[in-house]
């Protein structure tokens, strides 16, 4: 084969490789020509069958010779290239930083060179890679003559390279993201980067406003693309409006080479504003139900034709990042759900109804219960709570079949220390994809019941007192309620004798034991001077006073028979009467109780109406003078069972002085019990 100028060449050879032709049975020397005509024929046979072209270079390294089937389907015409070098007509290397000199430097060392890669635009100005190969040319003096080679379009196999990359690029920002936010900007950013766009922006769905609001974005450092993104933030898109509401309503990209020609802009001053032209616009969708849950718009200044591949490629990514969005919304709601968990004050516990297992707790119900939450989610409510498993099965079933719809259960939750905790659990049934949830919002009522039990128990000495038929039988009634309520194992009142100066036993009560009774028997023997004893102290302090455990108190006057019978814990205080005190209340348990302030509390409440029904209502003076007549006069005073008695005048019938006593009595029956009732 001969070149335009009709000097013969021969290329250099590669280390150790030589052409060699094979004849069969060679008889006669061949005719050179028709062997180089044939060997033409098949050599472009070849070039024609293949997709690379045949290339050929001057010392210049300009092309002079470019023959092959496929090079319309590259973007070259002949006419262009031939007389030009691989670095004209606009073509970049897309290896060394797009710099030609490496390649030069090839040239003139005059070494072979393989698969070198370079990207030109056509006459439409869309880019094609080409790969090139080619050795040195010599003429038989060993001349530099120039080179040939092949060249192949690769742009196919690049723009598959170029969208797997985009596409790890993007799980890649996705990975590493720690938030939804960073998430879309560190996919916009890739994406931009990889496809040469100027900026993205984020339009996610919002289901309150049915439109698409401004969700992220990113730029280059460009001012009007920086003021093209910022002025976007206010944007919003109904579905079919705009491009932006269009893909969300088709679920279809859309690419638009030049949005000023484009008459679905809904913005386009925003657009002609900053200089922008070309508009890429992909659907992010959901991966159960392939719906739209926002949209990714890219622009650029320059006008862009539409890339099919990628148009078919940002499908999957588009899936991909629904699919990431999704998952993250989903943690990020699960953390603010668990924040709100944890800084609940309630016990909040969720429970998966097929297995009966606690799938998640907060801390307030941890520290209630004295547990971890891996040790609690290795348990369910039947391991702790005051109820089978049968029974919270059904309970559970109820809610979800729409029988119960906002049950309240009381019951005792088994702390992890042996303790038992009263809670009142408000239960409610949900359904989802992954299985049917009970969260069971329960609340320590510990307080209150306690509360609610005080205050039966006031009211209970309330009654009693006025219902009674005189002070002795209410204070006995009275002792063994709060005996009974509160466990103490017996309850005195000691009352004080004012002749006498000194407190002593009025009343009493106790369980039924032996020794109880013989403490009790002993506490009639016993009377206490002011500050003597635990009972003298209250009666002259006024205050009350509980003892955790009366043994270890110096104070205490019983102690031989105290500890005999095994008494410890004691709780002492006084009935007072404008500033005074006429009387004291003493209790004792065989253990060690500590104080509670709520009992104390109630306590002065009882100490006042045993005060109340003390101080009994006197006859007034028109009752006396109806009983007695005009002028007569009558001292009256209380007996020890607190009956009315009287010092009747001389002067007055035996049986007027019956009927006076009898009267007296029942009218003040009537006045105490209007006193009590009132109260």
């Amino acid at each position: 084969m001969r070149r335009a100028a009709g000097r013969k060449l021969r290329s250099s050879g590669h280390a150790g490789r030589h052409t060699v032709e094979a004849r069969k049975n060679p008889k006669k020397p061949p005719d050179l020509s028709e062997a180089l005509r044939h060997a033409e024929e098949r050599f472009e046979s070849l070039v024609g069958l293949s997709s690379d072209w045949y290339w050929e270079q001057d010392d210049s390294y300009r092309f002079t010779v470019i023959t092959g089937s496929n090079l319309e389907a590259a973007g070259i015409d002949p006419k262009r290239i031939l007389g030009t070098a691989r670095w004209d007509n606009d073509a970049v290397p897309v290896g060394d930083g797009g710099s030609w000199e490496k390649h030069k430097a090839v040239l003139e060392a005059r070494r072979p060179f393989s698969d070198f890669v370079y990207q030109r635009p056509d006459s439409k100005g869309e880019l094609h890679y080409i790969s090139a190969s080619g050795v040195p040319v010599f003429d038989g003096k060993g001349r530099f003559c120039g080179y040939r080679g092949v060249g192949k379009d690769i742009t196919a196999r690049k723009r598959a390279e170029e969208l797997q990359a985009l596409e790890h690029a993007v799980n890649r920002s996705l990975a590493q993201a720690d938030s939804v936010a960073a998430a879309v900007r560190a996919v916009i950013r890739a994406v931009c980067e990889t496809e040469g766009w100027e900026c993205g922006r984020y339009f996610r769905w919002s289901e309150r406003d049915g439109v698409l609001r401004f969700g992220g974005g990113w730029s280059v450092p460009v001012a009007a693309v920086e003021q093209f993104i910022e002025k976007s933030r206010d944007l919003s898109y109904a579905p079919g409006a705009g491009l932006a509401g269009r893909v969300w309503q088709t679920v279809q990209p859309l690419w638009v080479p030049d949005v000023t020609r484009d008459t679905r802009v809904a913005t386009g001053t925003l657009f002609r504003d900053t200089g922008m032209r070309g508009a890429f616009v992909f659907p992010i969708t959901s991966e159960a139900e392939g719906k739209p849950i926002g949209v990714l718009a890219f622009n650029s200044r320059q006008v862009r034709e539409p890339d099919e591949r990628l148009l078919k490629a940002i499908l999957v990514i588009g899936s991909q990042i629904g699919q990431f969005l999704q998952r993250k919304r989903a943690e990020e709601e699960q953390r603010r759900f668990r924040v709100a968990m944890d800084a609940s004050a309630d016990l909040m516990l969720l429970i998966d109804r097929a297995s009966m297992r606690y799938i998640d707790v907060n801390d307030a119900a941890c520290r209630a219960l004295g547990y971890s939450r891996e040790e609690l989610l290795a348990m369910g409510p039947q391991d702790i709570f005051s109820k089978s498993r049968e029974e919270l099965a059904q309970l559970y079933d109820r809610m979800f079949a729409s029988e119960l719809t906002a049950p309240m259960v009381e019951g005792v939750y088994r702390c992890k220390d042996g303790s038992q905790l009263l809670i009142e659990a408000h239960p409610r049934a949900v359904r989802s994809a992954a299985g049917d949830v009970v969260v069971s919002i329960a609340r320590d009522i510990t307080e209150r019941k306690r509360a609610e039990q005080l205050l039966k128990l006031e009211h209970m000495v309330a009654r009693y007192l006025a219902d009674a038929e005189n002070l002795q039988a209410g204070l006995k009634a009275t002792l063994r309620a709060i005996c009974e309520t509160e466990g103490w194992d017996c309850g005195r009142y000691l009352l004080v004798d004012e002749a006498a100066g000194v407190l002593r036993l009025s009343e009493a009560w106790g369980i039924q034991s032996e020794a109880i009774e013989r403490f009790l028997a002993s506490s009639r023997t016993v009377s206490y001077g002011p500050g003597a004893g635990l009972a003298g102290s209250v009666w002259q302090s006024g205050q009350p006073l509980w003892v955790p455990d009366i043994g270890k108190d110096a104070r205490t006057t019983q102690k031989s028979i105290a500890r005999d019978v095994g008494l410890h814990g004691a709780i002492f205080f006084p009935v007072t009467t404008e500033g005074k005190t006429i009387g004291v209340f003493a209790f004792n348990s065989r253990e060690i109780r500590e104080p509670e302030e709520r009992l104390l509390q109630a306590i002065s409440v009882i100490g006042s109406h045993a005060r109340e029904r003390r101080a009994l209502p006197q006859p007034d003076a028109a009752f006396l003078r109806h009983v007695l007549g005009a002028g007569r006069s009558i001292s009256i005073h209380l007996d020890e069972r607190d009956r009315i008695a009287t010092g009747q005048p001389e002067d007055l019938p035996d049986d007027r002085q019956e009927a006076l006593g009898a009267e007296l009595h029942q009218h003040d029956r009537r006045r105490v019990g209007r006193a009590h009732r009132s109260a």
